[in-house]
């Protein structure tokens, strides 16, 4: 009953105010709308949304009513409340926007770029170039999406995002130099930036620059030790340097982190085969074989470690197995390259 009272007040309220219109700035009672909705009460708020919206179909109310949608994550619902809102406002560019950024959350990313087109014609603001350039990039209009990174950089220069996937773009196309200034740009405000710190590490490593990759890869994973890439790039260096205890701890976190992959169980038993632990190493090809029965590298360790154990027998059965394996893969790929 004390809910049902609620929404008769507001909605009064709303009646009394009049007709809203699209714009930045909200009334009194949009804005208690939006408070609502970003404070945990979306549900509460779209009921008062609807039953106005009978008598008085605004934009703004549709704009909220996609918000009130967008927070719960319901993407199709928010679509459907942003085209009622560019409907009755064609040159609504936030809810183009927002629209936009629903669709890029669902994967369409054809509609996303096409309703970013509408957001850049009539909100042409750094927000909104970075998501049509977002929507590019998705596509691989590489070109395209450089061009609307370098305009939202130029609207708003200190925004870490955007040089954060240019770089991702020149790093696509192995402009590994250009990669890397976008991203040391961004440290250069934000030593810690965890994204830009890994993202240099790779690009680092592109380049066969693994000494300066290093240091990258060992800051992240104090800043974040949930980050999977970290672990494996960092055992990869470890292992080529022969620093065979940090590649293991390592890839025993990767294994941590992700233990239903395969072929992390792998690189940590060749780490411990590096070191001698014969038995640990021969438990992690197992757990490899376990995970992914297709794949013949863990039939080639194991058949070294059982040959150098003169059981030559099983030695000889592992080799088998993991030739037939070998050849097997050989001819998938072929056929479907």
């Amino acid at each position: 009953m004390f809910k049902k009272l609620i929404v008769l007040v507001m909605v009064t309220l709303f009646c009394l105010n009049g007709a809203a219109f699209a714009s930045d700035e909200y009334t009194e009672n949009e804005q208690k709308l939006l408070d609502m909705i970003l404070h945990n009460k979306s549900g509460e708020a779209r009921q008062i949304i609807n039953k106005t919206l009978e008598t008085e179909p605004t934009p703004n109310l549709y704009f909220l009513l996609g918000k009130s949608y967008e927070v719960e994550g319901n993407n199709k619902e928010t679509i459907n409340a942003y085209k009622e809102a560019v409907r009755v406002k064609p040159d609504f560019g936030k809810a183009y926007n927002n629209m936009g950024i629903a669709y890029y959350e669902l994967k369409d990313y054809q509609n996303a770029l096409e309703t970013f087109e509408s957001a850049v014609q009539f909100m042409p603001d750094a927000s909104s170039y970075f998501n049509r350039g977002n929507a590019n990039y998705k596509l691989k209009k590489y070109t395209k999406a450089l061009v609307d990174y370098n305009e939202a950089i130029k609207l708003d220069p200190n925004e870490n995002d955007y040089y954060l996937n240019r770089g991702n773009v020149y790093a696509d196309l192995k402009q590994y130099n250009k990669a890397i200034s976008n991203y040391k740009t961004i440290l250069k405000k934000d030593e810690n930036n965890t994204n830009a710190l890994y993202n240099l590490g790779v690009a680092y490593r592109k380049k066969h620059n693994d000494k300066k990759a290093l240091p990258c890869f060992e800051k992240v994973a104090e800043l974040d030790n949930e980050k999977i890439g970290t672990f494996y790039h960092l055992g990869e260096i470890y292992a080529k340097e022969k620093q065979f205890d940090k590649a293991q701890n390592s890839y025993e976190r990767l294994c941590e982190l992700d233990g239903g992959f395969y072929y992390y169980h792998y690189l940590l038993g060749t780490a411990l085969l590096k070191k001698g632990l014969t038995d640990e190493a021969l438990y992690e090809f197992d757990s490899a074989t376990n995970l992914n029965r297709y794949s013949e590298l863990p039939y080639f360790k194991r058949a070294n470690i059982l040959f150098q154990r003169k059981e030559f027998s099983n030695a000889f059965s592992e080799y088998i197995k993991g030739i037939i394996l070998w050849l097997g893969n050989i001819v998938i790929k072929n056929n479907f390259s």
